[in-house]
């Protein structure tokens, strides 16, 4: 089978949760199909809009350079020049199946150009893109979460897209209306890793019989030789994208408050939003680790004893709790979307208040009183499913789209 899998950004390039997971996807289907990789890169050495050919890890990546993303409304998510790369991409490529994971500047139309072309498409949803066009339903302004597409609230969130328009609702709605018409109404199956996620999109606009659940894959390769590092210390940890919505000022607000000196915080991951947390921490037993790459995973989970995941939207199905289960760690977690769904309070974590730090602190405080408590929930991991497993699910999908079957 050859299947082609579309990305907004795929590694080496980009390695946030959408990206890795479709990197492990795209390897273990590699193993028995042809696997081609579309994506965007952003490199303003090379040429505007070249299509690049590389390798990775085996794959066959075609990479797209948009080097200076446009910042008109309408340009996140229709783009002309990139569907005619598309089209000559699918030209040489002839697939038997597309499976999409994120369309943001590339365009929503290659959904479409790719049902007109008669080709089956699957579409693995990562958040609320298709809908809301900050893709997290947060009021990026006062932090309220959006239930429903409210354009009053869309307004207050894209002013920097939609600045002096005086037809910014009807674009809001323009693009709602072009999302369902050529993208639902042109994907076969939609997949959701989450329970949470999918209702919430059925919610939004796309049938349910067009939905199925399925959680994502992970490979237990990173975790063979995992062994915890010894420490005298307890050691809180978060691991991931370091932007405002993931909530990591929480955990410094925190901690700013614990005075035992037995207590440590590691934070993994980089962007420019580093320096002023670092400006903000005045516990001298909270360290930045900087940038790590997703296979060394199982090294970064190897020197912390508590994850804590304190993300003020509705996550889908974060891959770093997953990555505790396998190595048994238990996590502090927002009571909030598909976090709340996979840490189960008193199980395998602790649930907290959304963006309240009061809780939050009494939850690690839990930990700190009672260390005991890091192998009782650290030992009732969640089940994860391998790599391996998850693509035979993965192809069973595609083999009934291509016979026609729904699930």
């Amino acid at each position: 089978m050859r299947i082609v899998i579309v990305m907004h950004g795929f590694p080496p390039e980009y390695m946030a949760g959408s990206e890795v997971y479709s990197l492990h996807l795209a390897l273990e289907l590699n193993k028995t199909h042809e696997v081609f990789v579309f994506h965007r890169i952003e490199n303003p050495f090379l040429k505007e809009y070249e299509l690049a050919k590389s390798e990775f890890q085996g794959l066959s990546k075609y990479m797209i350079n948009i080097p200076y993303l446009p910042h008109y409304f309408e340009g996140r998510y229709i783009n002309p020049r990139v569907e005619r790369i598309y089209e000559r991409f699918l030209n040489e490529i002839k697939p038997d199946i597309i499976h999409f994971g994120h369309l943001n500047y590339l365009s929503t139309n290659l959904v479409k150009i790719s049902k007109d072309r008669g080709f089956q498409n699957i579409f693995t949803l990562h958040d609320y893109w298709l809908y809301c066009p900050r893709g997290q339903l947060i009021n990026r302004r006062d932090e309220s979460l959006c239930d429903d597409i409210d354009f009053e609230s869309c307004l207050e969130c894209l002013d920097e897209y939609l600045v002096n328009e005086n037809n910014a609702k009807d674009k809001i709605k323009q693009r709602l209306d072009h999302i369902q018409k050529n993208v639902v109404n042109y994907v076969d199956m939609f997949i959701s890793p989450s329970k949470f996620l999918l209702n919430k999109m059925v919610e939004l606009g796309i049938p349910k019989e067009k939905m199925v659940y399925l959680d994502y894959g992970f490979n237990y390769e990173y975790f063979s030789d995992y062994k915890k590092k010894p420490s005298e210390k307890i050691r809180f940890g978060y691991i991931g994208r370091i932007i405002p919505t993931k909530g990591v000022h929480l955990i410094i607000d925190a901690f700013n408050r614990i005075t035992d000196e037995n207590t440590e915080l590691f934070i993994y991951g980089s962007s420019s939003y580093v320096p002023y947390l670092e400006s903000r921490s005045t516990n001298q037993n909270i360290h930045f680790k900087g940038y790590y790459n997703n296979w060394e995973i199982a090294k970064v989970l190897a020197e912390i004893d508590i994850l804590i995941v304190p993300s003020i939207w509705f996550e889908n199905s974060p891959l770093v709790i997953h990555e505790a289960s396998l190595a048994r760690i238990p996590v502090i977690a927002t009571d909030l979307g598909g976090m709340a769904e996979y840490v189960k309070n008193n199980v395998n974590g602790l649930l907290f208040e959304r963006n309240n730090v009061d809780d939050l602190l009494d939850k690690i405080m839990m930990f700190i009183r009672n260390p005991n408590l890091i192998d009782e929930l650290g030992n009732n991991p969640t089940y994860v499913q391998s790599a391996e497993e998850h693509a035979k699910n993965i192809e069973e999908i595609y083999i009934k789209i291509l016979k026609g079957v729904n699930h």
